[in-house]
């Protein structure tokens, strides 16, 4: 039991990291413990009672998420003495969208518990076993209902149950929704062109680059290889005498446009910033975003194409004639 504890303990710990996609929760509901009154032959004993939970997990993706937890199963009321029994549990979430604000999911796992009855303390481990609904209040909150199955809790010396849990819960998820950025459309203001002496003669050579950097499920964050891409822009970027930047941050169609409008933002913004940060100056790029209205994927790998910012770079260099 301990070391399930430290287990989980860790695995909390260590999703904490990842704080756009990290949620945490609690709920309340009803226990039953099926058997246990006939294990006793008492008529006087009550196997269902009010339950609750904690709980917190890392959504690695639209539909996968690990889960650990605390769970209170409530008390069966036997003659002389109730029949305690909590415990904690991990558990692998497959979610399934249904639309915007709606999905349905799945879990199986184990159950570590800990039950109190007949003069005994027993500690061991129990498959788990779930399904539930999910409904999206807004972009932080979401409200669910769970039913769970524990299958024989419980040793030779101790009440053997199988635990049938019932319950509502509210669930916060932060840093889901993108932090809103305002960023004005900051004014171009060429470098004046240097006019040539009357021999060597030069012209202008106007060179184009376009590009896309792809972003994760809900995420704004850059990967390894978007910088790649954005070193590349800055190289071109840095070869003209003059260059203008143009960025437009999109989104793909799942969440709601006002949510999607936000995320796209601060995709651009977090291109924007990384460009800066390289030394392209702030006067030179033009920021823009258009949300999903352009988003067309309906598969995960389409849409894995609109989580995206474009990068159209215009550069003039003066060449001599030869």
């Amino acid at each position: 039991m301990k070391k399930l504890s430290l287990a989980i303990t860790l695995a909390l710990t260590s999703g904490a990291a990842f704080a756009g996609n990290t949620y945490f929760g609690g709920g309340a509901g009803i226990a039953q413990h099926e058997d246990t009154c006939d294990q006793v032959g008492a008529t006087s004993c009550h196997d269902k009672d009010k339950s609750f939970n904690a709980f917190g997990g890392y959504q690695f993706n639209e539909n996968f998420a690990l889960e650990a937890g605390y769970n209170h199963l409530g008390k069966t009321e036997l003659p002389g003495e109730d029949s305690i029994l909590q415990g904690i549990n991990t558990s692998i979430i497959g979610r399934l969208p249904l639309s915007t604000n709606f999905s349905v999911f799945g879990e199986v796992g184990a159950f570590g518990y800990r039950s109190d009855s007949l003069g005994h303390r027993d500690e061991g481990l129990s498959p788990l076993g779930g399904v539930g609904a999910t409904y999206r209040i807004n972009d932080t909150l979401d409200l669910q209902a769970r039913y769970r199955r524990i299958e024989n809790v419980g040793r030779s010396h101790n009440l053997k149950t199988d635990v049938n849990n019932f319950g509502l819960e509210l669930v916060a998820h932060i840093g889901r929704a993108a932090e809103q950025v305002v960023v004005a459309p900051l004014p171009v203001e060429p470098e004046p062109i240097v006019t040539p002496e009357p021999t060597p003669v030069y012209e202008s050579k106007v060179e184009s680059l376009s590009d896309a950097v792809l972003f994760g499920f809900d995420s704004y964050a850059l990967t390894n290889t978007a910088k790649k891409q954005l070193d590349e822009a800055v190289a071109f970027y840095n070869a003209n005498d003059v260059a203008e930047v143009k960025l437009t941050g999109a989104t793909d169609k799942l969440g709601n446009k006002e949510y999607n409008e936000r995320l796209s933002q601060a995709r651009a913004t977090s291109v924007q910033s990384y460009l800066v940060q390289k030394g392209v100056k702030a006067e030179h790029i033009i920021t823009n975003w258009k949300g999903d209205t352009q988003a067309t994927g309906m598969a995960e790998s389409e849409r894995a194409q609109d989580r995206h910012v474009t990068i159209d770079i215009t550069g003039e260099t003066q060449v001599e004639v030869k």
